[in-house]
């Protein structure tokens, strides 16, 4: 398994060095290949997130932000994650420059609306696609983007962004990337925050071998940091396997 960076602290501490970790990352690839391609996720993480890296002083015209999975919804519904997002950072810096790819989670042929979002993929991170830096959640379940345990989904290893239809998790209708996008990118942050994900992220770290997708990105990633707050670290022991903590 792959060498693994785990941070702990306060939910202050950690949202903090998950933003200057963002900033940092983007400026590195900006100054390598003349850009960045990030991918964000919904919920807990973007909501820490989102608000804080907004207001960074980068070269957002540089930077492409995409998705790492989409609701089916319509962007001005709550539950979006491109559209809560964008509400988040109005009037910044981010909105003013960033290349910004929503996936149309409303779409009526969410078939169509993943080959779409594939072109953009390749457009901001290559072909195939290399995300700079793709920050991750963990659902309760194990789910990590719109990946769930058990489903055909997460086993996809062709194509790029997927439909979901029926996601075990309301609404069931979703847009997701795939895992091979996830493992392909050249750094994964996957950070959780609360007393609720402590089960999930014990069993990802350090139980045996489990069908969930969270469990199978920690011990697949290549350049994986894992960020948790106290509450959800509560269970984690000093050195879980194959880890090193800062």
């Amino acid at each position: 398994m792959p060498a693994q960076r785990i941070r702990i602290g306060t939910r202050e501490s950690i949202a903090a060095q998950l933003t200057d970790q963002v900033a940092s990352d983007a400026r590195a690839a900006i100054a390598a290949r003349g850009r960045c391609s990030l991918a964000i996720p919904g919920g807990s993480v973007a909501e820490v997130l989102v608000p804080r890296l907004a207001s960074r002083d980068l070269p957002w015209e540089r930077v492409h932000i995409f998705w790492c999975d989409e609701r089916g919804v319509p962007l001005d519904d709550p539950a979006s994650n491109a559209g809560t997002a964008m509400r988040r950072w109005a009037g910044t810096p981010l909105a003013q420059g960033a290349r910004v790819h929503v996936m149309d989670g409303g779409a009526a042929d969410l078939e169509a609306a993943a080959r779409s979002y594939e072109r953009a993929l390749v457009e901001g991170a290559g072909d195939p696609p290399v995300l700079d830096l793709l920050v991750l959640g963990i659902g309760e379940d194990g789910h990590v983007a719109s990946l769930f345990p058990g489903h055909p989904a997460s086993a996809e290893a062709r194509q790029w962004v997927v439909p979901v239809h029926d996601a075990s998790k309301a609404p069931a209708r979703r847009l997701t990337l795939t895992m091979p996008v996830l493992l392909g990118a050249r750094h994964v942050i996957l950070a959780a925050f609360g007393a609720s994900k402590a089960d999930v992220v014990r069993r990802s770290l350090e139980g045996p071998e489990t069908p969930s997708p969270a469990a199978h990105l920690v011990r697949a990633a290549h350049h994986l940091t894992i960020m948790l707050d106290d509450a959800a670290a509560r269970d984690v022991s000093p050195t879980p396997r194959g880890a090193g903590h800062e």
